[in-house]
């Protein structure tokens, strides 16, 4: 069990890292400032995702069996940020940031 944390950590924050990256490498570019603004909202919550997986897992990892209330908090915020980045990306059209934001919910899916 301990196992599955561990790796359901690193992967959240490898997926945070590589946002991050994402973010830097947009922002090194001269990208039109339309394009810009689209891909800046959609990595900032792809970022905000991460960090509330992250912050989840650990939370789960805390409490073994985490209360009903915080359980359910962990639930709403975390689908709500999935469905807002993963129809962000489709909006967009772009494939790997809709299977990141699929995967993080897998590991949070995975983390309880």
């Amino acid at each position: 069990m301990e196992q599955i944390v561990l790796l359901s950590m690193l992967g959240s924050g490898l997926l945070a890292y590589i946002t991050i990256n994402l973010l830097n490498r947009f922002r090194k570019r001269k990208i039109k400032r339309k394009e810009w603004e689209e891909n800046k909202l959609m990595l900032f919550l792809l970022l905000i995702q991460s960090i509330t997986v992250v912050l989840s897992i650990i939370v789960n990892s805390i409490f073994r069996s985490p209360p009903y209330p915080v359980a359910i908090i962990e639930y709403i915020i975390n689908f709500i940020l999935f469905f807002l980045s993963f129809i962000e990306s489709l909006h967009l059209r772009r494939i790997p940031l809709m299977m990141i934001c699929i995967t993080l919910l897998l590991l949070f899916l995975l983390s309880h």
